[in-house]
């Protein structure tokens, strides 16, 4: 029997990338079902470069956006389901509603099998056309390159550090003894100890960057291919400057997450924390539905009773990002876990 493999290409890229990976082994034929719109946006050619398919085995198939009737007469016309051995996965997680509807309508009356990926989740809903369905675990985890890769993005990251893991930890237990006072940090301690010269005002913010890449990387067991510092994005193609810079980036589970470092926000840390919550508030419409991002910083951001403040709280759910994790948080950390 040969097995096809049906997508239906949308702005979100990654359950398609990640069902492919499930079953790629297994899919002599894979059928794209694309749009215009997503073909000037290179979705299908993503998908495509990050599961490495081969050009013999794909088959593209332009569709309509919104009408059911025409997507299914161009099914028709392109003969799909007339050979007798063939049988179809069809992933009807992407798309609009009525692609998917019109999809599912065609390949029921063929030997289908239906998936569902939602968001957010490592498992997928497998069923025929009675919606009999079973849920089951996602084996596949992206490395951070597949996962931008899959977004269309183009990046490239810090390759040669400042600091070593255990220089980043000392200087930690240094500055934390000092309270994370800005004037206290051990400039002169960590300026030996860099691999290369860097300006005093510059090296407070790279031993912060790196300590927080070598502390996550080490707390959640990282490896290499799953996270990254000083990450810059390049949307377009045509653009040789950076869209971005991202201090960390790190893929678990399947889920991007992104931090924004700062060791410290200045006088007046509410204004500039806007700017930082406004720029991460604009990432999903580039990496995704499901990207988690954060703030790092060793500025007090609590009031006089130790809390954040409503309007901060508001602003980070609003954005969908998570609360800062600040000084007092920081200071949370025992050297046992260092």
């Amino acid at each position: 029997m040969k097995n096809k493999l049906v997508t239906i290409v949308s702005d979100q890229t990654i359950p398609n990338v990640l069902l492919i990976k499930e079953l790629g082994s297994n899919i002599q034929c894979f059928i794209f079902l694309t749009t215009d719109a997503m073909e000037k946006k290179f979705k299908r050619t993503a998908i495509i470069d990050t599961c490495e398919i081969p050009e013999k085995q794909i088959v593209n198939i332009t569709i309509s956006e919104d009408k059911p009737s025409s997507i299914k007469k161009t099914l028709y016309d392109h003969s799909l389901g007339l050979e007798p051995d063939a049988h179809y996965h069809v992933n009807i997680t992407g798309g609009t509603k009525m692609m998917s509807l019109a999809v599912y309508e065609y390949f029921r009356n063929l030997n289908s099998t239906f998936y569902y990926l939602p968001i957010g989740k490592n498992v997928l809903s497998k069923f025929k056309t009675q919606f009999d369905g079973q849920t089951v675990a996602l084996e596949n985890r992206l490395s951070l390159h597949e996962y931008l890769l899959a977004c269309g993005i183009r990046y490239n990251f810090k390759e040669k550090f400042f600091l070593t893991e255990e220089n980043c930890f000392e200087i930690f237990r240094d500055y934390k003894i000092n309270d994370f006072i800005f004037e206290k940090f051990p400039v002169e301690t960590a300026e030996k100890m860099s691999a290369f010269i860097v300006k005093p005002d510059n090296i407070r913010g790279i031993w912060f960057e790196e300590f927080v890449f070598y502390y996550l990387k080490k707390n959640l067991k990282l490896p290499d291919k799953m996270i990254a510092c000083s990450v810059k994005v390049f949307k377009d193609k045509d653009v040789q400057y950076d869209d971005n810079e991202f201090d960390v980036m790190y893929v678990k589970d399947n889920e991007l997450n992104v931090i924004e470092c700062k060791v410290q926000l200045g006088a007046n840390p509410a204004q500039k924390i806007d700017g930082i919550l406004y720029k991460l508030g604009a990432i999903n419409k580039n990496f995704g539905l499901k990207t988690n991002s954060f703030v790092y910083t060793l500025s007090d951001l609590r009031n006089k009773w130790g809390s954040y403040s409503k309007v901060l709280l508001r602003k980070c759910e609003v954005m969908n990002i998570k609360p800062p994790f600040d000084k007092e948080k920081f200071k949370e950390f025992k050297f046992s876990i260092l």
